[in-house]
């Protein structure tokens, strides 16, 4: 079994308006929601299920 490539993931920080979610600022704290999105997918996590990633991280995970 070969090692598999390392992935890359981003995380997107959002807060929640009366209109739908809009991205937060990379200095502004406050956030509802964060966006992580791995290549092709995506899912949605709270921020204290997002272990110090920092707004707008691009990491390679695997």
């Amino acid at each position: 079994m070969g090692r598999q490539k390392p992935f890359l993931y981003v995380v997107i920080r959002t807060r929640q308006t009366e209109s739908g979610y809009d991205v937060v600022p990379a200095s502004d704290d406050q956030c509802d929601r964060c966006l992580v999105v791995f290549g092709p997918a995506s899912k949605t996590a709270c921020t204290q299920h997002i272990m110090q990633l920092q707004h707008g991280d691009v990491r390679a995970a695997g």
